[in-house]
């Protein structure tokens, strides 16, 4: 079973995502936050990271590019997303491997998330 980790501020939208993850047979752990992001990958070792961009009291670029400064992680990818277009170039800047813009749909977003899981593993 594939695992993710999933970072986001906004409750009812992880409670949402991780519902949808779990019914499409992933194993989901989510954080509120992102200030044990690293301990949490420490332990949990995902095989995907997905992160909100704008989240107190750490930006989702940030803990982007902790993962990927660290030889450990650095081959996990990271899919970051946001409500705001012109966050799409936060990609290039952080290393991440993939933007989704919301809103989406949640079938939507289980497929881009499996797309970033077949390509990963290529």
């Amino acid at each position: 079973m594939k695992k993710i980790l999933l970072v986001d501020d906004d409750s009812d939208l992880l409670t949402m995502l991780k519902n949808v993850l779990k019914s499409n047979g992933y194993s989901v752990t989510v954080l509120a936050d992102g200030s044990a992001t690293m301990r949490t990958i420490n332990y949990v070792t995902p095989d995907i990271v997905i992160l909100d961009i704008h989240m107190p009291p750490w930006d989702g670029r940030d803990i982007c590019l902790q993962i990927k400064s660290q030889e450990a992680y650095r081959h996990i990818p990271v899919v970051l997303y946001s409500a705001l277009p012109e966050d799409k170039d936060a990609v290039k800047n952080c290393q991440a491997d993939y933007f989704l813009q919301k809103p989406l749909s949640t079938s939507a977003f289980v497929e881009e998330i499996r797309e970033v899981m077949r390509t990963s593993e290529q």
